[in-house]
Parts: structure tokens; C-alpha cells; sequence
């Protein structure tokens, strides 16, 4: 129940107030391999100031809190997560499929003094294949739909 409120806070404190978000895509594409597997990472940093106090306030100074899971074919809900992927490559158009997908989700709260940080990260690793469009001696064209 602690980690739905504190999910539920996330959320809703992401609205309110500034924030800071980034992406990151790292892939090695090894043309002469069958399936690859990049690494998709999405951060946002929220701030949520009270210089006033009050309730806010007296909760969250001082606290840290972590939560972090894994998410992999064995979760429930990733199977989906694959085939809504695979129709978004197929509507591009793209040739390539994912087969797989690993999901890495951590989020921490920090409460300082007179503002708190939520941080969140998301990193999606999904196993492509198909990704090789034409394979040539020593080139290769890969598909970077």
C-alpha cells in the first residue's frame, strides 16, 4: 500500500509542478548478428517546493524512499507491451520485430529543507530482429525506424 501511495504521489506531483525529463538511446547494432538489444533510457527529475511548510512539508523532510523493479516475458502485461511495439514498427513501415523486452524501473524521493525530488527512471531493452535491411560485403544497412 506504501508503494501505491507513493506511485500515486508521483503522478500527481508530475502535474503540478516543474519538472525535467530526458531520453537516451544507446545501441551497439552488430550487423552480422540476428537479434540485437538497445537500451532506451527516459528520466524525470520533479521538484515540489514548500518554503511555507505544512503538511507536505512535515512529511516528506527527511525522507528518502526507494522503489525499483524488473519487469520480463515471466510479467504479466509485457507480452502485450511486445505486440503493441511490434505494431507501431509495422505501421512505420519497418521490417524489424521485437521479440522480447526487459523493462528496469526505479524511482526515489528525496525531502530536503524546503523542496523535495521525486526522480524516475524507465529503461526499456527490447530484443529486435529483422533489423538488417541489406547485407553487403563489408557494409550493411541497418533498419533505424
Amino acid at each position: 500500500m506504501k508503494y501505491f501511495i507513493f506511485v500515486m504521489m508521483t503522478v500527481v506531483a508530475s502535474g503540478f509542478v516543474p519538472h525535467a525529463f530526458a531520453a537516451q538511446l544507446d545501441a551497439a547494432i552488430l550487423s552480422g548478428e540476428e537479434s540485437t538489444e538497445p537500451s532506451f533510457q527516459f528520466l524525470r527529475v520533479i521538484y515540489i517546493e514548500y518554503p511555507e511548510g505544512g503538511e507536505i512539508a512535515e512529511s516528506l523532510r527527511g525522507e528518502r524512499k526507494e522503489v525499483s523493479f524488473t519487469a520480463d516475458s515471466s510479467t504479466p502485461g509485457i507480452n502485450e507491451f511486445v505486440m503493441k511495439l511490434n505494431q507501431n514498427l509495422q505501421s512505420i513501415p519497418s521490417n524489424a520485430i521485437v521479440s522480447d523486452a526487459k523493462i528496469d524501473y526505479q524511482a526515489i524521493l528525496q525531502g530536503n529543507q524546503d523542496y523535495a525530488v521525486i526522480e524516475y527512471k524507465v529503461q526499456l531493452i527490447p530484443t529486435i530482429t529483422n533489423h538488417v535491411v541489406v547485407k553487403e560485403f563489408e557494409k550493411s544497412t541497418v533498419d533505424a525506424n
